[in-house]
């Protein structure tokens, strides 16, 4: 059978373009509708399945009470659970309110020859929930979906004009450092372990949380065992993220001024640091204190062994499938407004209250009205 590139390939415009030219998208000529279902008819394309008798996401039709969730392009295995628990929440709140799920992948595979859009019009789906796209590539799928007109909400990513559900990671930051140096700890280092970019972003808000609690902020603490740039970092092989961790946990122990706590970022960040400390003779919490931002799965496995912020993965599934129904429901009255979901503190050993030698500091002891908020800056589980 015939793809959109073959006719696309005739009549010399983009794969997006012939997508729109068959739904009906109002920013294609006429003329170039005209070619491209004459090209389509030549090559024998089921246009009539695919274009003339799908709805038009802007016309008014009646609603069919699915929705769709676009996944991401590459998921590590510790994203996995994050992935799986928020499409839990999002399935939640969908069936609560009457509407069944269509999951939609993007492996890019032969069979899917469709674009993104033209897939959602082929199952009828009033409105998709997208989550963030990890490859950071040109994707003038995402892009053509984004524009079309139907009801689009995002997890982790943001697009103008379309709402946003995102972790309140600023909010976390300071949420777990006001917890570490509430148990004493108030030399900190952070150390992130993902792709450059997030981590970039953590590092910033690690500096932005320390001055906000009146931390001392040492920027020789302030380190990536992920040194690639780009996504190489996350798809690092264990053991080589395991033996960067180690030359780091060494640099930063052998300072006339050591850390005296340490914050690793993600599952696979706590894990590696884990093992490079127990290769390194360093026991946890005794030796080096640790807590875990933007824990996932593994680290709420874990609870009661590891201190931890974990992303609140269920919240923000029912916070995606909600607002994505109210753009349904209520077109005029949506706006592209970011929504931010305020992590999970779990307690645990990592993080043990240490002895005189490393007293609470007076900022974040005492407290002012601003960092007494912070107690009730998001759900705390023992």
């Amino acid at each position: 059978m015939a793809s959109l590139k073959d006719i696309s390939a005739v009549c010399k415009v983009s794969v997006p373009t012939v997508s729109k030219a068959l739904h009906g998208a109002c920013d294609v000529s006429e003329k170039t509708r005209r070619k491209v279902l004459k090209a389509a008819k030549e090559l024998r394309y089921p246009v009539g399945g695919l274009g003339e008798e799908l709805r038009d996401p802007g016309g008014g039709e009646e609603k069919t009470g699915n929705l769709g969730i676009l996944l991401p392009d590459q998921m590590g295995s510790d994203e996995m659970h994050t992935v799986t628990d928020i499409m839990a929440g999002f399935r939640e709140a969908s069936m609560r309110a009457g509407y069944d799920l269509t999951v939609l992948n993007t492996d890019g595979s032969a069979r899917n020859q469709l674009t993104y859009y033209s897939r959602c019009l082929y199952r009828h789906l009033d409105g998709v929930c997208v989550f963030r796209r990890r490859s950071g590539r040109y994707d003038p799928q995402l892009l053509e979906l984004i524009c079309s007109g139907l009801p689009v909400v995002t997890v982790g990513q943001v697009f103008d004009g379309h709402t946003a559900v995102l972790p309140d990671a600023a909010n976390d930051m300071r949420l777990l450092l006001w917890y570490l140096a509430r148990q004493g700890h108030g030399d900190i280092a952070f150390i992130g372990t993902g792709a450059w970019e997030r981590e970039a972003r953590n590092m910033a808000l690690f500096r932005r949380a320390s001055l906000f609690l009146g931390l001392e902020l040492h920027e020789e603490w302030i380190r990536s065992a992920a040194a690639d740039r780009g996504d190489a970092g996350a798809d690092k092989e264990v053991e080589g993220l395991i033996a960067e961790m180690r030359a780091l946990l060494r640099e930063l122990t052998q300072f006339s001024r050591p850390p005296r706590c340490f914050v690793v970022s993600g599952d696979r960040g706590a894990m590696a640091f884990g093992e490079a400390a127990r290769r390194e003779g360093l026991r946890i919490p005794e030796d080096i204190p640790a807590a875990v931002f933007e824990g996932g799965g593994i680290c709420r496995a874990m609870r009661g062994a590891l201190t931890s912020v974990c992303v609140d993965c269920g919240a923000i599934g029912r916070a995606a499938a909600e607002g994505l129904i109210a753009s349904i429901l209520q077109p005029d009255l949506s706006v592209g407004e970011q929504i931010l979901v305020p992590g999970i503190l779990l307690k645990g050993e990592s993080s043990e209250r240490r002895t005189a030698d490393s007293p609470p500091q007076k900022a974040a002891e005492d407290g002012n009205p601003e960092e007494n908020a912070y107690k009730n800056a998001g759900p705390e589980r023992n």
